[in-house]
């Protein structure tokens, strides 16, 4: 038993000498993709495209991509926060480590702008049909 007790003293140890690295800031933000009742597949809308080319409505979804890390990300759809329903980490360069993440939204209403905003600044935008 005295043993035990030591071993995991010197594992306590090992682990207290250990120094994380701050998560790295939020460097790229985009809305990815928007779908639709009205238009029921994903449209790609990456890139300075500023409206959707298909006409969308009904309950509208939407992915949105950041690379980085923070915890103030909104994403509006007519001046309405939309409703956050799946996360996906995604590692860059395969070291098992979350770099990126995607974020899968929900709303619904007439056309109108979807904004991607992180602390309060609006980093992409897009009028959806």
């Amino acid at each position: 038993m005295k043993k035990l007790i030591v071993i995991a003293f010197m594992l306590l140890g090992f682990v207290s000498n250990v120094s994380a690295e701050p998560a790295p800031p939020t460097s790229f933000w985009e809305i990815e993709y928007i779908g639709s009742t009205d238009y029921p597949y994903w449209e790609d809308v990456f890139g300075s495209q500023t409206s959707t080319v298909e006409n969308h409505g009904g309950t509208v979804e939407a992915t949105i991509i950041i690379v980085g890390y923070s915890s103030n990300i909104v994403l509006t759809y007519n001046g309405s926060p939309m409703s956050l329903y799946h996360t996906q980490g995604i590692d860059l360069n395969d070291d098992n480590i979350y770099d990126a993440w995607r974020y899968y939204y929900i709303s619904s209403g007439p056309s109108g702008y979807m904004q991607l905003i992180d602390s309060g600044i609006v980093k992409d935008s897009i009028f959806v049909k």
